[in-house]
């Protein structure tokens, strides 16, 4: 009897020990996992508007196209260009002009200088010196005349060429078009919407998170990786959206997709899980005595029983409600279970 006593004493004590074998039994940060979705977008999409009016010659994309090299709209230059003809013309017979009053002038310094030298020799009168002198002057400041209006006229013939290269809207290169609202023969006028086109070539994904989200997305940026369209990418922060939005009580941002070589377009599902801190500590389930009725674990170090108050299970692992006696990092000895 006496040994069947020590024999059952031995398997209380030993088993325990066996059962309980392995790694540690440590209190952790409490982390909750949240799966991210969002769907990309462009980057930037731009309207499309003409400065001039006139009718359009010539459209070369269509919606879904990537720009190239070509000109996005052609609208007809006709009256710039007869306006520019005029100029040009107007500009030559100027210079026609200018060049008759520079040969008259190179006459009326030679004639003044004659009567000058005459009058000095008293063999020409004041009368006629004054006269050769008012001829030249006059001369001359027909001439700053016409500068002035050729100088003019060059502004016109400028701002024609700058006004002719505005009949022709084109758009940087590899821009996609997304919208197109014109067609040849159309009669179109300034600021008017022809088309839009947006940029593709980052992938952006506005996603709404909370406070303890958004440090997480961004402390995680580079270190974890998502996926867009089932393929892994890495991502970053573009920009976030300062105000607070009440009604959901969360903020915007604006994810980048990095490294991804599928199709660029929109709609693309991202998805990024990550682990965000909740309030409270982890401490593992064999570590709790009495699970379900006043719970306690019991430090390693010291034997004291410390009781908690569940907020959530979770793999094995219970999220209890802060304590100091609890810190992270903290071994715990095994718990009985529930039954004791």
């Amino acid at each position: 009897m006496r040994i069947f006593l020590l024999a059952v004493f031995f398997v209380r004590l030993f088993f325990p020990l066996v059962l309980h074998a392995g790694p540690p039994l440590v209190v952790g940060k409490a982390e909750r996992e949240i799966l991210f979705t969002g769907y990309s977008r462009a980057s930037r999409t731009v309207s499309i508007s003409p400065e001039v009016s006139g009718r359009v010659t010539e459209v070369n994309y269509h919606v879904g196209d990537r720009i190239g090299g070509k000109p996005f709209v052609r609208i007809d230059t006709t009256f710039v260009d007869l306006g520019m003809e005029h100029t040009r013309r107007s500009l030559a017979r100027l210079d026609v002009r200018l060049k008759s009053v520079k040969s008259r002038i190179g006459y009326l310094e030679k004639e003044f200088l004659r009567v000058d030298l005459l009058h000095k020799k008293e063999h020409a009168t004041e009368v006629s010196r004054d006269r050769a002198a008012q001829e030249l002057e006059q001369a001359e400041l027909e001439l700053e005349g016409l500068a002035a209006d050729r100088a003019v006229l060059e502004i016109v013939l400028e701002e024609a060429g700058q006004k002719r290269l505005r009949h022709s809207i084109t758009v940087p290169r590899g821009l996609a078009v997304t919208g197109r609202m014109v067609e040849v023969g159309e009669i179109v006028g300034p600021g008017m919407e022809l088309a839009r086109v947006s940029d593709y070539t980052e992938l952006v994904v506005p996603l709404s998170v909370t406070g303890d989200e958004l440090e997480a997305v961004r402390s995680m940026a580079g270190r974890v990786r998502g996926t867009l369209s089932g393929a892994p990418v890495d991502y970053s922060v573009r920009r976030v959206n300062p105000r607070y939005d009440e009604g959901t009580r969360k903020l915007s941002l604006e994810l980048v997709a990095k490294n991804y070589s599928g199709e660029r377009r929109g709609g693309l599902k991202f998805t990024l899980a990550l682990g965000v801190a909740t309030g409270g500590v982890t401490v593992p389930g064999a570590a709790v005595s009495r699970r379900y009725e006043n719970p306690v674990v019991v430090l390693k170090g010291s034997g004291r029983a410390v009781p908690v108050v569940v907020l959530e299970e979770s793999g094995g692992f219970f999220i209890v409600m802060d304590d100091k006696r609890l810190v992270p990092g903290m071994e715990l000895m095994p718990g009985t279970g529930s039954g004791e």
